[in-house]
């Protein structure tokens, strides 16, 4: 079910823009990233798709004082994990008329205060924006030698199998334009989930096109709640990335 009714908000570029924040279990951090989203890019709306979070994070969410003005929330009755998560409400995005769709987690990683600098690199309809980590003018904070070393390795890895130079194929802070958007969607293979749906989301687009902005960004490790990264959904997405690289996978 959809909560709050869909705003049309007037933006600096008069270009309607729509931030999707997927939750489960983010209580203690939602508030905050609505704050600050809305204090860095106030013109913007937001739909968080809250996969049924049994911590009340879709409560929390419902009584922000700018829902139902600008905030959305689609709530799900289960949890199928971030890719369906992000399907779903990238197709609302696009069915409600949304010129620019954000890409942005809940838990504070992805700065708000970087968010206009992402949008100004959406110069058309047909262009994908990723906020790169692994670039000049890109950085970490608080991440241990392990998570950057699984963090390079499955970009490398996914540029590799999919002969692609893309800095930062797994970074999730990310805008797209309307068409770029909706041919990718058209393209996508459907099989992906969590991090190995990022990284095809951004090859489709890239095979298409033969390019992808690129914006430095500083990616801040979560100060409230528990990553939901782990080995079994890095080797999934690797195994699936094989997969779909063997299958000769062609985007639409």
């Amino acid at each position: 079910m959809v909560c709050g009714r869909v705003m049309r908000v007037n933006t600096f570029e008069t270009r309607r823009t729509v931030v999707l924040i997927p939750t489960f279990n983010e209580r203690d951090s939602i508030s905050v990233t609505l704050d600050a989203v809305f204090l860095h890019a106030p013109f913007v709306d937001v739909l968080v798709i809250d996969d049924s979070s049994p911590d009340g994070t879709g409560k929390i969410v419902q009584s922000h004082p700018r829902f139902g003005e600008g905030l959305q929330l689609l709530m799900r009755t289960q949890r199928t994990g971030l890719a369906d998560a992000y399907r779903a409400a990238m197709a609302q995005a696009l069915d409600s008329g949304y010129e620019r769709i954000v890409q942005m987690d809940a838990d504070g990683s992805h700065r708000a205060d970087e968010l206009t600098k992402l949008l100004g690199a959406c110069f058309s309809d047909d262009v994908l924006v990723i906020g790169s980590r692994w670039m000049p003018g890109g950085r970490i904070e608080n991440w241990s030698w392990f998570r950057q070393l699984l963090s390079r390795g499955g970009n490398r890895f996914a540029q590799i199998v999919l002969t692609c130079k893309l800095p930062d194929m797994t970074s999730g802070y990310r805008v797209w334009g309307h068409d770029a958007l909706r041919h990718t969607l058209a393209g996508e293979s459907k099989t992906m989930a969590g991090y190995g749906f990022l990284i095809e989301m951004a090859w489709t687009h890239w095979r298409r096109t033969g390019g992808v902005q690129t914006v430095p960004i500083c990616f801040v490790e979560r100060s409230a709640g528990k990553s939901k990264m782990s080995g079994g959904i890095t080797w999934e997405a690797a195994r699936r990335l094989v997969a779909l690289r063997l299958r000769g996978s062609r985007p639409g």
